[in-house]
């Protein structure tokens, strides 16, 4: 969920989500809940089964969703505009001024949950031994960090 917060200003000061998703969903997990999976992990007195985990919160959202949840907690309209993927990583590197590994992955990132949909259910409730946090949570908790703020603000 936390990987939203580099969209801030982007839906900030222009109301807009880009990504290359088209329609298809992604399944978000608050990094604290994932923090709550290792440390449990850590902890077990039970040697480890398995290698590695795939870890699926309570819901699968698209981008238009998102859209959605953005405009209700920022009391303003937040559009989702689907691009190509190379324009996605042009925007990235060079409007955002992400490092190509970085835009890399976001791209990669949106091209595998069209090829590959994402989880829709929760898989992790019985490794945190509670409800994960939703993203309609998350967004309450962070709307500052999404709400357009004065644009002398950014000088200071």
């Amino acid at each position: 969920m936390q990987n939203w917060e580099r969209n801030a200003l982007t839906i900030q000061y222009f109301g807009k989500i880009y990504g290359a998703l088209g329609h298809a969903k992604r399944n978000y997990v608050d990094s604290r809940d994932v923090a709550t999976i290792a440390v449990n992990y850590l902890l077990a007195t039970d040697e480890l089964k398995q290698r590695s985990i795939v870890l699926a919160g309570p819901q699968a959202i698209t981008n238009l969703e998102m859209a959605a949840k953005l405009s209700h907690i920022t009391c303003r309209k937040i559009e989702y505009e689907d691009i190509t993927p190379d324009e996605l990583f042009s925007r990235l590197t060079k409007k955002s001024k992400l490092p190509r590994w970085l835009a890399t992955h976001i791209v990669e990132l949106d091209d595998l949950a069209i090829k590959v949909p994402e989880p829709e259910s929760d898989n992790i409730t019985a490794l945190i031994l509670r409800k994960p946090r939703i993203m309609d949570e998350y967004l309450q908790e962070y709307r500052h960090l999404f709400k357009r703020k004065p644009l002398w603000k950014l000088l200071f």
